[in-house]
C-alpha cells in the first residue's frame, strides 16, 4: 500500500483533530475576510512572510491582501467563496491542506453586469508558529470557470418583490452587526428578544 494512503488511514489523536479544525477555521476565515472586505481578519490568515500564487498574482501575501479587498476592486459588485472538500495532512509543525472552492463574482463594467463562477482548489502549506496555524504558501489552482450575463439584479429580486437583506463587502454587512452584538453581550445573559 502507498505510504500516503497508509498515513491517512492511521488513527487520529485528539491533537490531530484540534489541529485540523484550527486549519479549517483559517481557510474559512480567508473566505469571510475576502467576501466581506475585512482587512484585519485577512491578516490573521497568513504568516507575515507568506507567499500567495493566485492567478496572475505571484508574490507576498501582504501585497495580495492589499489588492484584493474592496474598494480596491471597483468592478466587483459582490463576491462569495464556498469551500467544499478539505483534506489536511499533518507533519507538525507543518501541514498541507487541499480545499475545493467555488468562487462567485458579480462584475460590473461599461457593458453591464456579468457573473463569473470559478471552480478550483486552494493548496496551502500551513506552519504552526507562536501557537497558531497560518498559511505560509498558497497556490490557487483553477479547474474550471464560466462567465454569463447577469440575468437578475437586486432591482428585480427573485422572490417576487419581497424585501431581501443584501450582502455587503464591508463592515455594513449584517454579519458584522450580529458579531458586534455577540461580543458586547455579557456571557451569563441571554440575548435580548429583539436580538434573536
Amino acid at each position: 500500500m502507498r505510504e500516503d494512503i497508509r498515513k491517512w488511514q492511521a488513527p487520529m489523536t485528539l491533537n490531530d483533530l484540534i489541529d485540523k479544525q484550527q486549519i479549517t477555521e483559517v481557510i474559512l476565515r480567508y473566505c469571510r475576510a475576502i467576501d466581506r472586505g475585512d482587512r484585519e481578519l485577512l491578516k490573521t490568515v497568513y504568516h507575515e512572510d507568506a507567499v500567495d500564487r493566485h492567478g496572475v498574482f505571484n508574490g507576498p501575501a501582504s501585497e495580495f491582501m492589499a489588492m484584493n479587498i474592496a474598494p480596491v476592486l471597483p468592478d466587483l459588485v459582490s463576491l462569495t467563496h464556498n469551500i467544499g472538500n478539505i483534506l489536511i495532512e499533518l507533519n507538525r509543525p507543518f501541514a498541507v491542506a487541499e480545499s475545493y472552492v467555488t468562487g462567485y463574482h458579480r462584475l460590473r463594467d461599461a457593458a453591464g453586469e456579468r457573473d463569473l463562477v470559478v471552480g478550483g482548489r486552494y493548496v496551502d502549506r500551513f506552519e504552526h508558529r507562536d501557537g497558531e496555524w497560518r498559511i505560509a504558501v498558497r497556490q490557487a489552482v483553477y479547474d474550471w470557470c464560466r462567465t454569463d450575463p447577469a440575468n437578475t439584479t437586486w432591482a428585480d429580486p427573485p422572490l417576487g418583490g419581497h424585501p431581501l437583506v443584501h450582502g455587503r463587502m464591508d463592515a455594513s454587512d449584517v454579519s458584522h452587526q450580529f458579531l458586534r452584538e455577540l461580543r458586547a453581550q455579557p456571557e451569563d445573559q441571554p440575548p435580548k428578544p429583539d436580538q434573536r
